[in-house]
Protein backbone atom coordinates (compact mmCIF):
# COMPACT_ATOMS: atom_id res chain seq x y z
CA UNK A 1 0.00 0.00 0.00
CA UNK A 2 1.03 3.63 -0.54
CA UNK A 3 -1.19 5.61 1.83
CA UNK A 4 -2.68 5.10 5.27
CA UNK A 5 -5.56 7.06 6.77
CA UNK A 6 -5.54 7.18 10.56
CA UNK A 7 -9.02 7.81 11.91
CA UNK A 8 -10.27 8.83 15.31
CA UNK A 9 -12.50 6.66 17.48
CA UNK A 10 -16.26 6.47 16.96
CA UNK A 11 -17.73 6.66 20.44
CA UNK A 12 -21.26 5.85 21.56
CA UNK A 13 -24.00 8.44 21.84
CA UNK A 14 -23.07 8.96 25.49
CA UNK A 15 -19.40 9.70 24.76
CA UNK A 16 -18.14 6.35 26.03
CA UNK A 17 -16.55 3.61 23.97
CA UNK A 18 -19.21 1.61 22.13
CA UNK A 19 -20.08 -1.46 24.12
CA UNK A 20 -22.73 -4.14 24.14
CA UNK A 21 -22.88 -3.78 27.91
CA UNK A 22 -23.58 -0.03 27.68
CA UNK A 23 -25.98 -0.46 24.73
CA UNK A 24 -24.85 2.99 23.62
CA UNK A 25 -25.08 2.54 19.85
CA UNK A 26 -27.88 1.88 17.34
CA UNK A 27 -28.27 -1.51 15.70
CA UNK A 28 -26.22 -1.26 12.46
CA UNK A 29 -28.68 -3.41 10.50
CA UNK A 30 -31.64 -1.26 11.55
CA UNK A 31 -29.68 1.92 10.79
CA UNK A 32 -28.79 0.81 7.27
CA UNK A 33 -32.31 -0.47 6.58
CA UNK A 34 -33.65 2.91 7.68
CA UNK A 35 -31.20 5.28 5.96
CA UNK A 36 -29.13 3.14 3.57
CA UNK A 37 -25.41 2.45 3.36
CA UNK A 38 -24.68 5.61 1.37
CA UNK A 39 -25.98 7.91 4.12
CA UNK A 40 -23.84 6.14 6.74
CA UNK A 41 -20.76 6.34 4.51
CA UNK A 42 -21.28 10.04 3.81
CA UNK A 43 -21.72 10.78 7.50
CA UNK A 44 -18.48 9.07 8.46
CA UNK A 45 -16.47 10.31 5.46
CA UNK A 46 -17.54 13.89 6.12
CA UNK A 47 -16.99 13.78 9.89
CA UNK A 48 -13.93 14.81 11.95
CA UNK A 49 -13.21 11.12 12.59
CA UNK A 50 -11.50 11.09 9.19
CA UNK A 51 -9.10 13.75 10.51
CA UNK A 52 -8.12 11.61 13.46
CA UNK A 53 -10.57 13.14 15.92
CA UNK A 54 -12.92 11.16 18.15
CA UNK A 55 -16.67 11.63 17.56
CA UNK A 56 -19.86 10.68 19.35
CA UNK A 57 -21.97 8.70 16.91
CA UNK A 58 -25.08 10.66 15.81
CA UNK A 59 -28.07 8.97 14.18
CA UNK A 60 -29.53 12.40 13.41
CA UNK A 61 -26.43 13.21 11.36
CA UNK A 62 -26.95 10.01 9.34
CA UNK A 63 -30.57 11.11 8.81
CA UNK A 64 -29.29 14.48 7.58
CA UNK A 65 -27.13 12.77 4.96
CA UNK A 66 -30.15 10.69 3.95
CA UNK A 67 -32.11 13.91 3.37
CA UNK A 68 -29.26 15.24 1.25
CA UNK A 69 -29.30 12.07 -0.87
CA UNK A 70 -33.05 12.52 -1.36
CA UNK A 71 -32.37 15.96 -2.84
CA UNK A 72 -29.76 14.43 -5.13
CA UNK A 73 -32.24 11.73 -6.18
CA UNK A 74 -34.95 14.35 -6.80
CA UNK A 75 -32.68 16.27 -9.20
CA UNK A 76 -32.29 13.04 -11.16
CA UNK A 77 -36.04 12.35 -10.98
CA UNK A 78 -36.84 15.89 -12.18
CA UNK A 79 -34.55 15.47 -15.18
CA UNK A 80 -35.87 12.03 -16.17
CA UNK A 81 -39.54 13.06 -15.91
CA UNK A 82 -39.11 16.00 -18.29
CA UNK A 83 -36.64 14.20 -20.56
CA UNK A 84 -39.09 11.31 -20.99
CA UNK A 85 -42.01 13.69 -21.51
CA UNK A 86 -40.07 15.44 -24.31
CA UNK A 87 -38.69 12.21 -25.83
CA UNK A 88 -35.26 13.72 -25.28
CA UNK A 89 -32.18 11.75 -26.26
CA UNK A 90 -28.71 12.18 -24.80
CA UNK A 91 -26.98 15.21 -26.29
CA UNK A 92 -24.34 17.31 -24.56
CA UNK A 93 -24.43 20.05 -27.20
CA UNK A 94 -23.27 23.44 -25.97
CA UNK A 95 -25.28 25.48 -28.48
CA UNK A 96 -27.56 28.26 -27.27
CA UNK A 97 -26.31 28.20 -23.68
CA UNK A 98 -27.97 30.78 -21.44
CA UNK A 99 -26.03 32.62 -18.77
CA UNK A 100 -27.55 30.24 -16.20
CA UNK A 101 -26.23 27.25 -18.18
CA UNK A 102 -22.77 28.82 -18.43
CA UNK A 103 -22.78 29.49 -14.69
CA UNK A 104 -23.66 25.94 -13.62
CA UNK A 105 -21.07 24.52 -16.03
CA UNK A 106 -18.33 26.79 -14.70
CA UNK A 107 -19.34 25.85 -11.14
CA UNK A 108 -19.12 22.22 -12.24
CA UNK A 109 -15.59 22.88 -13.51
CA UNK A 110 -14.74 24.39 -10.12
CA UNK A 111 -16.14 21.31 -8.41
CA UNK A 112 -14.14 18.88 -10.56
CA UNK A 113 -10.95 20.85 -9.88
CA UNK A 114 -11.56 21.05 -6.12
CA UNK A 115 -12.51 17.38 -5.78
CA UNK A 116 -9.54 16.13 -7.78
CA UNK A 117 -7.26 17.93 -5.29
CA UNK A 118 -9.29 16.64 -2.32
CA UNK A 119 -9.27 13.03 -3.53
CA UNK A 120 -5.53 13.15 -4.25
CA UNK A 121 -4.90 14.34 -0.69
CA UNK A 122 -7.45 11.86 0.79
CA UNK A 123 -9.41 14.78 2.27
CA UNK A 124 -12.86 13.21 2.48
CA UNK A 125 -14.19 16.10 4.60
CA UNK A 126 -13.65 18.56 1.75
CA UNK A 127 -15.09 16.10 -0.78
CA UNK A 128 -18.34 15.71 1.15
CA UNK A 129 -18.64 19.45 1.89
CA UNK A 130 -18.04 20.53 -1.72
CA UNK A 131 -20.48 17.96 -3.09
CA UNK A 132 -23.23 19.07 -0.73
CA UNK A 133 -22.61 22.76 -1.43
CA UNK A 134 -22.90 22.15 -5.17
CA UNK A 135 -25.88 19.77 -5.21
CA UNK A 136 -27.92 21.56 -2.54
CA UNK A 137 -26.92 25.17 -3.05
CA UNK A 138 -26.20 25.41 -6.77
CA UNK A 139 -27.78 22.61 -8.78
CA UNK A 140 -31.05 21.94 -6.92
CA UNK A 141 -31.84 25.21 -5.17
CA UNK A 142 -30.73 27.56 -7.93
CA UNK A 143 -30.21 26.00 -11.37
CA UNK A 144 -33.13 23.56 -11.43
CA UNK A 145 -35.53 25.90 -9.68
CA UNK A 146 -34.70 28.68 -12.10
CA UNK A 147 -35.00 26.28 -15.07
CA UNK A 148 -38.44 24.79 -14.41
CA UNK A 149 -40.18 26.96 -17.00
CA UNK A 150 -37.53 26.02 -19.58
CA UNK A 151 -38.48 22.34 -19.62
CA UNK A 152 -42.26 22.33 -19.19
CA UNK A 153 -44.75 21.50 -21.94
CA UNK A 154 -45.05 25.09 -23.16
CA UNK A 155 -41.28 25.75 -23.29
CA UNK A 156 -39.45 26.67 -26.49
CA UNK A 157 -38.03 23.48 -28.02
CA UNK A 158 -34.40 24.52 -28.59
CA UNK A 159 -34.00 26.03 -25.13
CA UNK A 160 -35.58 22.92 -23.59
CA UNK A 161 -33.06 20.73 -25.45
CA UNK A 162 -30.18 22.88 -24.19
CA UNK A 163 -31.40 22.86 -20.60
CA UNK A 164 -31.93 19.09 -20.52
CA UNK A 165 -28.50 18.55 -22.07
CA UNK A 166 -26.86 20.65 -19.37
CA UNK A 167 -28.73 18.79 -16.61
CA UNK A 168 -27.66 15.48 -18.14
CA UNK A 169 -24.00 16.51 -18.21
CA UNK A 170 -24.14 17.75 -14.61
CA UNK A 171 -25.82 14.55 -13.35
CA UNK A 172 -23.28 12.30 -15.08
CA UNK A 173 -20.35 14.30 -13.71
CA UNK A 174 -21.78 14.42 -10.18
CA UNK A 175 -22.32 10.67 -10.34
CA UNK A 176 -18.66 10.04 -11.14
CA UNK A 177 -17.46 12.50 -8.49
CA UNK A 178 -19.71 11.10 -5.75
CA UNK A 179 -19.33 7.38 -6.54
CA UNK A 180 -16.45 6.61 -4.12
CA UNK A 181 -18.40 8.10 -1.19
CA UNK A 182 -21.95 7.02 -2.12
CA UNK A 183 -21.55 3.98 -4.39
CA UNK A 184 -25.14 2.72 -4.46
CA UNK A 185 -27.23 5.75 -5.46
CA UNK A 186 -24.63 6.85 -8.00
CA UNK A 187 -24.60 3.38 -9.58
CA UNK A 188 -28.38 3.44 -9.94
CA UNK A 189 -28.46 6.93 -11.45
CA UNK A 190 -25.50 6.46 -13.78
CA UNK A 191 -26.63 3.10 -15.17
CA UNK A 192 -30.15 4.38 -15.75
CA UNK A 193 -28.89 7.47 -17.58
CA UNK A 194 -26.29 5.75 -19.75
CA UNK A 195 -27.07 2.01 -19.96
CA UNK A 196 -23.36 1.47 -19.27
CA UNK A 197 -22.06 -1.30 -17.02
CA UNK A 198 -21.05 0.71 -13.96
CA UNK A 199 -20.13 4.19 -12.78
CA UNK A 200 -17.26 2.55 -10.89
CA UNK A 201 -15.58 1.61 -14.18
CA UNK A 202 -15.45 5.23 -15.36
CA UNK A 203 -12.49 7.57 -15.30
CA UNK A 204 -12.44 10.60 -13.03
CA UNK A 205 -13.95 13.62 -14.87
CA UNK A 206 -11.56 15.94 -16.70
CA UNK A 207 -11.70 19.73 -16.58
CA UNK A 208 -13.22 20.77 -19.91
CA UNK A 209 -13.68 24.52 -19.56
CA UNK A 210 -12.04 27.61 -18.09
CA UNK A 211 -13.51 28.89 -14.84
CA UNK A 212 -15.36 32.18 -15.41
CA UNK A 213 -14.62 33.90 -12.11
CA UNK A 214 -16.58 37.06 -13.02
CA UNK A 215 -19.72 35.08 -13.85
CA UNK A 216 -19.48 33.25 -10.52
CA UNK A 217 -19.00 36.56 -8.71
CA UNK A 218 -21.92 38.23 -10.51
CA UNK A 219 -24.26 35.30 -9.92
CA UNK A 220 -23.29 35.48 -6.27
CA UNK A 221 -24.44 39.13 -6.27
CA UNK A 222 -27.74 38.12 -7.87
CA UNK A 223 -28.35 35.50 -5.21
CA UNK A 224 -27.42 37.92 -2.42
CA UNK A 225 -29.88 40.53 -3.75
CA UNK A 226 -32.53 37.82 -4.05
CA UNK A 227 -31.92 36.71 -0.48
CA UNK A 228 -32.34 40.28 0.77
CA UNK A 229 -35.51 40.82 -1.28
CA UNK A 230 -37.03 37.52 -0.08
CA UNK A 231 -36.44 38.69 3.49
CA UNK A 232 -38.19 42.00 2.71
CA UNK A 233 -41.15 40.12 1.21
CA UNK A 234 -41.40 37.99 4.33
CA UNK A 235 -41.20 41.08 6.53
CA UNK A 236 -44.04 42.68 4.54
CA UNK A 237 -46.11 39.47 4.63
CA UNK A 238 -46.25 39.19 0.82
CA UNK A 239 -46.03 35.69 -0.66
CA UNK A 240 -43.68 34.98 -3.54
CA UNK A 241 -46.63 34.07 -5.79
CA UNK A 242 -47.81 37.68 -5.58
CA UNK A 243 -46.10 39.70 -8.36
CA UNK A 244 -44.62 43.08 -7.40
CA UNK A 245 -44.01 46.13 -9.56
CA UNK A 246 -40.31 46.80 -9.09
CA UNK A 247 -37.05 46.26 -7.27
CA UNK A 248 -34.10 48.65 -7.27
CA UNK A 249 -30.55 47.72 -6.34
CA UNK A 250 -27.29 49.58 -6.03
CA UNK A 251 -23.86 48.19 -6.89
CA UNK A 252 -20.60 49.63 -8.30
CA UNK A 253 -21.49 48.03 -11.68
CA UNK A 254 -24.83 47.11 -13.20
CA UNK A 255 -25.60 43.42 -13.67
CA UNK A 256 -26.06 42.15 -17.23
CA UNK A 257 -29.61 42.09 -18.69
CA UNK A 258 -29.58 38.27 -18.53
CA UNK A 259 -28.74 38.32 -14.83
CA UNK A 260 -31.38 40.98 -14.15
CA UNK A 261 -33.91 38.76 -15.92
CA UNK A 262 -32.99 35.84 -13.64
CA UNK A 263 -33.39 38.17 -10.64
CA UNK A 264 -36.82 39.35 -11.84
CA UNK A 265 -38.02 35.77 -12.37
CA UNK A 266 -36.69 34.58 -9.02
CA UNK A 267 -38.40 37.41 -7.16
CA UNK A 268 -41.57 37.63 -9.32
CA UNK A 269 -40.84 41.29 -10.09
CA UNK A 270 -42.00 43.21 -13.16
CA UNK A 271 -39.15 45.74 -13.40
CA UNK A 272 -35.55 45.81 -12.13
CA UNK A 273 -33.96 49.24 -11.63
CA UNK A 274 -30.30 50.03 -11.04
CA UNK A 275 -28.45 52.80 -9.25
CA UNK A 276 -24.68 53.15 -9.06
CA UNK A 277 -23.07 52.92 -5.65
CA UNK A 278 -19.50 52.52 -4.47
CA UNK A 279 -20.64 50.98 -1.18
CA UNK A 280 -22.33 47.69 -0.38
CA UNK A 281 -25.42 46.56 -2.27
CA UNK A 282 -28.67 48.30 -1.32
CA UNK A 283 -32.02 46.74 -2.20
CA UNK A 284 -35.39 48.53 -2.24
CA UNK A 285 -38.56 46.51 -2.91
CA UNK A 286 -41.77 48.21 -4.07
CA UNK A 287 -44.49 46.42 -2.10
CA UNK A 288 -47.40 48.56 -3.36
CA UNK A 289 -50.07 46.37 -5.00
CA UNK A 290 -52.19 47.54 -7.93
CA UNK A 291 -55.46 45.85 -8.92
CA UNK A 292 -53.73 44.16 -11.88
CA UNK A 293 -50.94 42.80 -9.67
CA UNK A 294 -53.49 41.47 -7.18
CA UNK A 295 -55.38 39.72 -10.01
CA UNK A 296 -52.19 38.09 -11.24
CA UNK A 297 -51.42 37.01 -7.68
CA UNK A 298 -54.84 35.34 -7.45
CA UNK A 299 -54.19 33.53 -10.72
CA UNK A 300 -50.86 32.22 -9.47
CA UNK A 301 -52.46 31.06 -6.22
CA UNK A 302 -55.09 29.16 -8.21
CA UNK A 303 -52.32 27.59 -10.34
CA UNK A 304 -50.61 26.44 -7.14
CA UNK A 305 -53.87 24.88 -5.89
CA UNK A 306 -54.40 23.05 -9.19
CA UNK A 307 -50.83 21.74 -9.28
CA UNK A 308 -51.08 20.54 -5.69
CA UNK A 309 -54.39 18.83 -6.42
CA UNK A 310 -52.88 17.11 -9.48
CA UNK A 311 -50.03 15.91 -7.30
CA UNK A 312 -52.43 14.63 -4.63
CA UNK A 313 -54.24 12.61 -7.32
CA UNK A 314 -50.91 11.17 -8.57
CA UNK A 315 -51.38 12.66 -12.02
CA UNK A 316 -48.45 12.69 -14.42
CA UNK A 317 -47.17 15.64 -16.45
CA UNK A 318 -48.93 14.17 -19.50
CA UNK A 319 -52.38 14.06 -17.89
CA UNK A 320 -54.82 16.71 -19.18
CA UNK A 321 -57.40 18.13 -16.80
CA UNK A 322 -60.47 20.30 -16.56
CA UNK A 323 -60.91 22.75 -13.71
CA UNK A 324 -64.01 23.73 -11.80
CA UNK A 325 -63.61 26.81 -9.59
CA UNK A 326 -65.85 29.45 -8.00
CA UNK A 327 -63.95 32.12 -9.92
CA UNK A 328 -60.66 33.25 -11.46
CA UNK A 329 -59.14 36.41 -12.95
CA UNK A 330 -60.46 36.32 -16.53
CA UNK A 331 -57.42 38.15 -17.93
CA UNK A 332 -55.19 35.25 -16.82
CA UNK A 333 -57.41 32.37 -17.97
CA UNK A 334 -55.03 31.23 -20.71
CA UNK A 335 -52.05 31.38 -18.33
CA UNK A 336 -53.93 29.20 -15.84
CA UNK A 337 -54.77 26.59 -18.49
CA UNK A 338 -51.29 26.53 -20.02
CA UNK A 339 -49.48 26.33 -16.69
CA UNK A 340 -51.57 23.40 -15.42
CA UNK A 341 -51.93 21.28 -18.60
CA UNK A 342 -55.68 21.92 -18.45
CA UNK A 343 -58.13 21.84 -21.37
CA UNK A 344 -60.76 24.17 -19.95
CA UNK A 345 -62.00 25.83 -16.78
CA UNK A 346 -65.60 26.42 -15.75
CA UNK A 347 -67.43 27.96 -12.82
CA UNK A 348 -68.84 25.83 -10.03
CA UNK A 349 -69.52 26.06 -6.30
CA UNK A 350 -66.59 23.79 -5.34
CA UNK A 351 -62.99 23.68 -6.52
CA UNK A 352 -62.24 20.45 -8.45
CA UNK A 353 -59.54 19.11 -10.77
CA UNK A 354 -60.61 16.24 -13.03
CA UNK A 355 -58.70 14.19 -15.57
CA UNK A 356 -60.07 14.29 -19.13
Amino acid sequence: FKNVLVTGVILGVDGRKMSKNFKNYPDPKVLIEKFGGDALRLYLMGSPVMKGEDINFSEESVAEEYRFLLVFWNTYKFFTEYANLSNWTADESKQNLTILDKWILTRLTQLVTALRAAYESYNTNDIARNLKDFILGDFSTWYIRRSRDRVDLAAEAKDKETCLSVMYKVLLTIGKLTAPLAPFITEEIYKNLTNEESVHLQSFPEVEEQIDEKLIEDMGKVRKIAETAHAKRKEAGIKLRQPLASLSYKLPERLSPELEKILAEELNIKNIEYGKSSTESKVVLDTKLTRELEEEGKARELIRQIQQNRKDQNMTLEDKTKIIAPGWPEAFKEDILRSTASIFIEKGPEFKVMKV
